[in-house]
């Protein structure tokens, strides 16, 4: 047993070599600022290494940011002991303004309202006397002023793979205002120790002052975990909201979706609302693909869902579920949308078999660990896909902020909307 113990401690070094010598190349390109600063509406935000944090052990998850909109967001994080739960916060580190509950629990969720738009603000969070580093956050901008969104997903991983956080990383250096996942964020969402391990760990630095959203998948289980840890909009399962000039739409591909339930209902009533019709791009998010090349996709949503979809003018359809980059088109040639799965997020990649070879599926990119980053400038949308990590024959790593495996632009007349 001696030398099995031996060879896991130096396959954990190389490891951790291999890291560092990624990181000093990037670091020697850069500069030092590439690192240590972000900065967000003339702020400057804890970058890769500012953002650790040391906190007490009595904060066990967070805190993380939730459900922003123009004049108000929520505030999260868990302790170990119930607790009372503030939050102060303020234009400077001097704060000035708080919210209290004294109810204890070890889940807490502060609102915050009475925002002013498009305005970054310091807070900080304390329970039982004991606080919590200073920290930014950035309420929703106006419609005419850019923005941009990562998206990632099936990121669960039973082992110790520090996969999800080192992508967590790479998209914390393109800056994103919003990061939503396409599901499957644990591997088991009915064992609470998960949800701190595969989830809330990697996401630690980031979610201090980037919100974060999820479309619920199949490993969530429907767990109460998930409704006790998220703080979304509606009733969190599905639901919608408008950041900018987008109306994003999420979806839960695990609950019944045919003509007459509930979600099918509500998702009919979003798409012809003013808020998704006046915005001048619309994305929707669900855990199971509607086409897949490797896995061959959900009958139930190509059958139920893209009617829909593409009948009110989405722009782009993400989805995870299959562990690989795949990118398409509607099998409608008058239909202009896009559907994107990237479920590279940190859990077991998908082979290269193709079960179905869809044929407008444009890109297929198996083994890959990957995310998406999206900027919307006015009437233009910039897409880029990143791969991390290329698990090939040769096991090349990829630059800290990704490699891009894909790209393509949209760009909206005032008649498309």
């Amino acid at each position: 047993m001696a030398p099995i113990k031996k060879r896991t401690i130096t396959m954990k070094k190389n490891k951790k070599v291999l890291f560092a010598v990624a990181v000093l190349f990037i670091f020697s390109m850069y500069g030092s600022n590439f690192f240590t600063q972000q900065e967000v509406m003339g702020e400057k935000l804890p970058g890769l290494k500012k953002t650790k944090q040391i906190l007490p052990r009595f904060f066990k998850k967070g805190p993380y940011l939730q459900n922003v909109t123009q004049h108000g967001i929520v505030i999260m994080w868990e302790t170990n002991k119930p607790a009372d739960s503030r939050v102060d916060y303020g234009l400077t580190n001097s704060y000035g303004q708080y919210v209290y509950d004294p109810t204890p629990v070890t889940i807490h969720e502060i609102k915050i309202s009475g925002l002013d738009t498009e305005t970054v603000y310091h807070y900080r969070v304390s329970s039982n006397s004991l606080m919590s580093n200073d920290y930014l956050f950035k309420t929703a901008p106006n419609k005419q002023t850019p923005f941009r969104f990562a998206v990632w997903g099936d990121n669960r991983t039973p082992t110790s793979s520090d996969m999800p956080k080192y992508l967590v990383d790479c998209i914390s250096v393109l800056r994103p205002d919003l990061v939503i996942s396409t599901g499957d964020v644990v591997s088991k969402g009915s064992e609470y120790k998960r949800w701190g391990k595969e989830y809330f760990t990697p996401i630690r630095d980031l979610a201090t002052y980037t919100p974060t959203y999820i479309a619920i998948g199949n490993h969530e289980e429907e767990s109460h975990w998930f409704n006790d840890f998220v703080c979304q909009p509606g009733n969190e399962h599905y639901f919608s909201f408008n950041y900018g000039n987008s109306h994003f739409i999420v979806l839960d591909s695990n609950q019944p979706y045919n003509p007459g339930s509930d979600q099918y209902e509500w998702l009919t009533k979003d798409l012809l609302s003013d808020a998704c019709k006046e915005a001048t791009f619309c994305f929707v998010f669900f855990h199971h693909p509607p086409y897949s090349k490797h896995w061959g996709g959900d009958y139930r949503i190509r059958k139920y869902i893209v009617p829909l979809i593409e009948k009110n003018k989405v722009d782009i359809c993400f989805s995870g579920h299959v562990h690989d980059y795949e990118r398409g088109h509607s099998l409608d040639p008058n239909r202009h949308i896009y559907y994107v799965i990237t479920g590279g997020g940190g859990a077991p990649l998908s082979d290269k078999d193709i079960m179905v070879n869809w044929p407008n599926i444009d890109i297929y990119r198996p083994l890959l660990y990957n995310f998406c980053m999206i900027e919307v400038k006015k009437n233009n949308l910039y897409f880029r896909a990143y791969s991390v990590i290329s698990i090939d024959d040769t096991r090349k790593y990829c630059p800290l902020q990704g490699k891009v495996i894909d790209q393509f632009t949209i760009t909206k007349n005032f008649s498309d909307k």
